[in-house]
């Protein structure tokens, strides 16, 4: 190794960073193709060295470097307290978190500028209605007389003594003639002046001229105020738009971020566990899931991911496990396959329905979906009426649910959306009821949200409990009031949803009576059972003759017990 004051020490240096430069580039081939690229470089540039002895000596020394390091232990850089700089991806977890806070604040500021140009919109909708308000009375009374003296009286052989000589008097008579037209909606030419008939000769054809134009101007007026109305709806539904996309910008969800420790952690245990990973990417969601993408390479089988990684990474982080998204190669056994896993629930959920509509089609809509978030979401919504157009409006709530839950969004700006979007959906009464269930299945907690629904039913054992709820239905008032009621479910328990149809079957006993007797003399633990005989029974209630549509979730809570 020369010293500071050699000769070659300048061109030593510039050797062993190329040399260090050409090791790092093949070491995704390993230690060998580290030492190879770093033997190439010293090669390369030890032409460049004049001095035969300090060239063959500095070959001998990264020979030497080269057998050393081959020797050293893999695990090496996990004792020592070094860390290189490294790429983007090793960044500490805080500097990440502050680049995707300013990321999605952008984002936000971008969504609220859109919020604002559909406020713009909306305003000069407002502006712009006294620009064009009806004509006042002098204007009227200006092309009445415009029509009459330059329009139907123009040919007219008497027009000069009318319209000239005479034209206080000709302008009194026809006033007189308006008035009465005005008052009556039409004049007939009985009730025109004597002396407007004793002198113009054209006095009946006047009389339908004056009629046509009144005719005309009514015709206006209503098209005016229609046009109007028009106007300050698309107004208020602009600022609806406005409004929903300014609450959802408010909820970008900025919880997500990825855990760099226990990715160092993971990609450790996976190296001494000798399972070939290449890559693991930890992602927090929320305060009880994580979602685990993993890249490694392909198996011949596909379910090594299954049955060697999971039960690896339970084992790792004391916690089950396992995959819920995964994607192999065309060519199994070539390339790399990229999976995800999360934390497995403690319970799940079995459901099942049954429906029946009062026509054809059936009003009721329902959705049951479990959540990125450990969340089981069962929701039941009653459009206004039956048929289609019911049918319709539920379609609406529920799916505007499912997807705003599943993106993210909290629950109450959820259904503050789907009232707004109701409620711009139609100048006419558009609403519906909406009876949802969130289910932790983590803990067994259970949220009951109802909006204008009727009560729900929880059996544990041989006993029944009825949730109620006092609101109104969705897309009716402006400010949605939410109530919520949480409850504690145990393995065995079963929810049981029902729409009015099901809860009025009976005219002569309510619904909160038939249907917990009926549910404690059942026995039967399926739910897909115990919906059809609560249907049944409804149908021979109201003698096979549904006065509404009729839908029936019911859904039993279980242990998640591994397979």
């Amino acid at each position: 190794i020369p010293s500071m004051t050699s000769s070659v020490f300048g061109p030593h240096l510039a050797l062993n960073a190329v040399a260090g430069l050409l090791a790092g580039l093949f070491r995704n081939f390993g230690r060998l193709g580290v030492m190879i690229g770093f033997m190439m470089g010293t090669l390369a540039l030890s032409l460049f060295i004049n001095e035969t002895q300090a060239t063959i000596l500095g070959m001998w020394e990264s020979a030497l470097a080269c057998l050393i390091f081959f020797l050293l232990p893999e695990n090496l850089t996990e004792r020592v307290p070094i860390q290189s700089l490294g790429p983007i991806s090793s960044l500490k977890e805080n500097e990440v978190q502050v680049i995707d806070t300013r990321l999605k604040e952008a984002a936000r500021l971008r969504i609220e500028n859109l919020a604002r140009v559909f406020d713009e919109l909306s305003c000069a909708l407002v502006k712009e209605a006294p620009l064009r308000s009806q004509p006042t009375n002098r204007g009227y009374l200006d092309y009445l007389y415009d029509e009459i003296a330059q329009g139907f009286c123009k040919g007219c052989s008497r027009r000069e003594t009318c319209w000239e000589k005479d034209c206080y008097r000709t302008s009194q008579e026809v006033m007189e003639i308006f008035t009465l037209a005005e008052m009556n909606g039409q004049v007939q030419y009985q009730q025109c002046p004597e002396d407007f008939r004793r002198r113009c000769i054209c006095g009946r054809e006047l009389v339908s001229t004056v009629n046509y134009l009144f005719d005309n101007l009514r015709l206006n007026d209503y098209w005016n105020e229609k046009l109007g109305e028009s106007r300050d709806l698309v107004s208020r539904q602009l600022q609806g738009v406005s409004k929903v996309i300014r609450d959802l910008a408010s909820q970008i969800d900025v919880q997500t971020m990825v855990d760099f420790a226990l990715r160092d952690r993971l990609l450790s245990e996976f190296k001494h566990s000798g399972q070939s990973i290449r890559d693991i990417t930890p992602v927090k969601a929320g305060d009880q899931q994580k979602f685990i993408t993993i890249n490694a390479e392909a198996c011949v089988s596909g379910e090594r991911c299954e049955k060697e990684t999971a039960p690896a990474l339970s084992s790792y982080l004391g916690e089950k496990y396992e995959v819920c998204e995964k994607t192999c190669p065309r060519l199994r056994g070539k390339g790399l396959c990229e999976f995800t896993m999360c934390r497995s629930f403690t319970y799940r959920v079995t459901t099942g329905a049954a429906q029946v509509g009062r026509e054809a089609i059936c009003g009721d809509s329902f959705t049951i979906a479990t959540l990125k978030e450990g969340q089981q979401l069962i929701a039941l919504s009653d459009g206004m009426g039956i048929g289609q157009r019911a049918l319709n409006e539920s379609q609406v709530a529920v799916r505007l649910l499912e997807n705003l839950l599943n993106s993210g969004f909290d629950r109450d700006i959820a259904l503050k959306t789907i009232n707004s979007v109701l409620q711009l959906k139609s100048s006419a009464e558009t609403f519906a009821t909406l009876d949802m269930v969130m289910i932790d299945l983590f803990t067994a907690e259970v949220d009951f949200i109802k909006v204008g629904s009727v009560p729900s039913f929880i059996r544990r054992g041989r006993r029944v409990g009825v949730v109620t709820s006092n609101s109104l239905p969705i897309g009716i008032v402006e400010n949605l009031e939410i109530g919520t009621e949480r409850r504690s479910l145990y393995p065995g328990d079963m929810l049981v949803l029902v729409s009015d149809g099901v809860f009025e079957a009976s005219r002569s006993i309510p619904g909160e009576d038939w249907i917990p007797e009926f549910l404690t003399a059942v026995s039967e633990s399926d739910p897909q059972l115990n919906a059809d005989l609560i249907m049944q029974k409804a149908l021979g209630l109201c003698h096979g003759q549904p006065r509404d549509d009729m839908t029936v979730i019911c859904v039993t809570l279980e242990v998640n017990y591994p397979h």
